[in-house]
């Protein structure tokens, strides 16, 4: 199930245009430029945006945020312009771009194996395209097949996970989903951090069913399972925003330097330093970052106390 980034590059390439709305009439003189559509989303978890290859993180992107995919940067990473909170450009890693499952689907695995139900809200990451089908593989719970084009999309409803009918664990580490019956057979391959509901153990092994939007049995390892920790976000302002960017406003590098980016008006952010005329922010969004802005377009959410003035 190893999939080959410049595979997927071309894919991506290719879906672009493919995905997006037909053009619409040119705009009359004087009007505001249309705003760019998203053609992809980020998909598998927060990831890094970079301004180039190799540079320092400038900012960490949300799983779901929509993003336009530029171009191709070498083999392994891909130049995106975000379109959430936060409008900035940078590069991330091919494989954090996908699409969603926006009708319930089967997924056609080919070689004699069964169809994969794939719920809605099901991220996908698009492998190639063929005529009206799309070849794909989920993630998290990684399985290959072609689905139709029709049923995938940049927006789309979040999945409702039931309540799981058995004990949950985390994946330590990555592991295959086997046949129980034949365990030579593989199933699936599970991404370190995704949950599994227990069903029984069997010495080393132990049968389990994926929880989430694609839903399979199985054997794993039994020592791959842990607790349900999870993974922090370094950027994560919990809920201490008590600041709102409640205008459109530039996102400066320093005070006086060079523009990074354009923050949405009614983002909310997290005041980090006061300085006069403008004030360093991390914002609280899809896309979150640090950053300099003008303190007119800050808005204060909580209330001064003024008694303890």
């Amino acid at each position: 199930m190893r999939r080959s980034p410049l595979v997927m590059l071309l894919a991506l390439a290719l879906a672009a245009p493919a995905l997006a709305r037909p053009p619409k009439p040119a705009a009359r003189r004087g009007a505001a430029p249309a705003e760019p559509k998203p053609t992809h989303r980020i998909v598998g978890g927060t990831v890094d945006l970079s301004p180039k290859v190799g540079a320092k993180m400038a900012a960490q992107l949300l799983a779901g945020t929509p993003v336009r995919v530029v171009k191709p940067e070498g083999p392994d990473f891909v130049r995106v312009e975000t379109l959430g909170s936060v409008r900035m450009s940078g590069v991330v890693r091919v494989q954090a771009v996908g699409l969603r499952v926006t009708k319930r689907v089967d997924l056609q695995p080919g070689a004699g194996a069964r169809p994969v139900r794939l719920a809605v809200g099901t991220d996908v990451r698009v492998v190639a395209l063929r005529g009206a089908q799309a070849l794909v593989e989920t993630v998290g719970v990684v399985v290959k097949g072609t689905c139709p084009r029709a049923a995938l999309g940049v927006a789309g409803p979040d999945f409702v996970y039931p309540e799981p009918e058995g004990p949950l664990f985390r994946v330590k580490r990555a592991v295959v989903l086997a046949d129980p019956l034949a365990p030579e057979r593989v199933i699936a391959r599970i991404d370190t951090g995704e949950e599994v509901v227990g069903l029984l153990e069997d010495g080393p092994r132990a049968r389990v069913r994926t929880y989430g939007p694609v839903a399979l049995e199985g054997v794993v390892p039994r020592d791959a399972l842990g607790g349900r920790e999870k993974k922090e976000v370094s950027l994560d302002p919990g809920n201490a925003s008590d600041y709102e960017v409640s205008i459109d406003a530039d996102l400066l590098e320093k005070e006086g330097g060079r523009v990074v980016g354009r923050v949405r008006g009614g983002t909310p952010a997290v005041l980090e330093e006061d300085a006069g005329e403008f004030a360093r922010i991390v914002t609280a969004g899809d896309v979150r970052t640090r950053g300099v802005v003008s303190k007119r377009a800050l808005t204060r959410l909580t209330p001064v106390d003024e008694s303890t003035k």
